[in-house]
């Protein structure tokens, strides 16, 4: 097996040497040759890297390689194992999500778990940049729009097997499947904080006091938004970042997609499309009503969440398990994020 791309490493605890030897391990490739690589994210739970070369024969292997960190960003919601789950029942839908090549939980070439995937071709905006939200808005005008609510739906209609672990933790919950995110919002408060946080106390208390009742769980994404979808041509060709997926209630994604924060100084429901057409062609291709009160409340939930996510990161900080450098920043933000959650509950309330 030869590294034609040299032996330093990519990332820490990540050689050349090290990845090439493990997508020749997993395809099954004797003579596998590492061309490229691209590190194409270092998000704050795993790292993503686009992979290309090729077999003795000649023959062209691509692969997306996603290695989890251990001590990640709010490693409590982050499942791999669910997450290839999750792959794996899309592969044969309408939903152009990453094809799973393999799932290795404890890969100790790559230092952590790691997921295989096909790779999607596409552009993916950056929807907080003009140019992001230049795109996103023209794109919105014509059939995009609406295909951007019509996948949506295509998500909360696929059939996840009852055997995952998710599914038999979500039925656990009956009816009100956000007392399990609720559960591990408070798990992560609980490892995190340095002292008391009423602010968020006080939050996780009111999302039990009104979590939702849902007739349906269906499979949610979690982080559906213009950020985690690949364009090409007049399409979208991929939704990416599943790691949040499990089932759940249908208005969780919908909030999301309404969220204010996911279309800051923008009219437009993600930059792209009228919140009021959104709406109009999700109940159209679902065929279902949007629930406003559960929308209002995923809402304050997710400015909860994003709260917790800035608390956890601190943490990860402080305790010495990342250097990263974002997270350091974040710890200095905290108290605007609690503002926010204390300014969402007032109007909930």
């Amino acid at each position: 097996m030869t590294d034609t791309a040299g032996s330093h490493d990519l990332l820490p605890g990540l050689s050349r040497a090290a990845l090439t030897e493990c997508v020749a391990n997993q395809l099954n490739i004797d003579d596998f040759r590492l061309e490229s690589v691209r590190v194409a994210g270092q998000g704050m739970s795993d790292d993503t890297l686009l992979v290309d070369g090729h077999d003795g024969e000649g023959n062209v292997h691509n692969a997306v390689v996603r290695r989890y960190k251990p001590n990640g960003l709010m490693r409590e919601f982050s499942d791999p194992a669910r997450q290839f789950a999750t792959l794996t029942a899309l592969a044969d839908t309408p939903v152009p999500a990453p094809r799973p090549l393999w799932f290795d939980p404890d890969d100790t070439l790559l230092g952590g778990a790691s997921i295989g995937m096909e790779r999607v071709e596409g552009f993916t905006p950056v929807p907080w940049s003009p140019s992001g939200q230049e795109f996103l808005r023209k794109a919105g005008e014509g059939p995009l729009g609406r295909h951007f609510s019509r996948l949506l739906a295509q998500i909360h209609a696929v059939n996840l097997p009852s055997t995952t672990s998710a599914t038999s933790d979500s039925r656990r919950y009956g009816r009100r499947p956000a007392t399990l995110l609720i559960d591990k919002l408070q798990a992560v408060l609980d490892t995190s904080r340095s002292g008391p946080e009423p602010v968020l106390s006080d939050a996780l208390g009111w999302l039990r006091a009104n979590a939702p009742e849902t007739d349906e769980l269906v499979l949610v994404h979690g982080d559906y938004r213009t950020g985690n979808l690949m364009f090409s041509d007049d399409r979208i060709a991929g939704v990416l970042d599943w790691e949040f997926a499990q089932p759940g209630d249908p208005m969780q994604d919908v909030a999301w997609v309404l969220a204010a924060s996911n279309r800051v100084g923008s009219d437009l429901a993600c930059y792209m499309v009228a919140p009021e057409q959104f709406v109009a062609d999700y109940e159209e291709f679902s065929g279902r009503s949007v629930s406003w009160p559960a929308v209002r409340f995923w809402q304050v939930y997710y400015q909860v969440f994003n709260a917790m996510c800035w608390v956890n990161a601190s943490h990860l900080v402080q305790a010495g398990l990342s250097t990263d450098l974002r997270m350091l920043r974040w710890s200095y933000t905290l108290p605007t994020m609690r503002q926010l959650v204390s300014d969402a509950l007032e109007e909930a309330k």
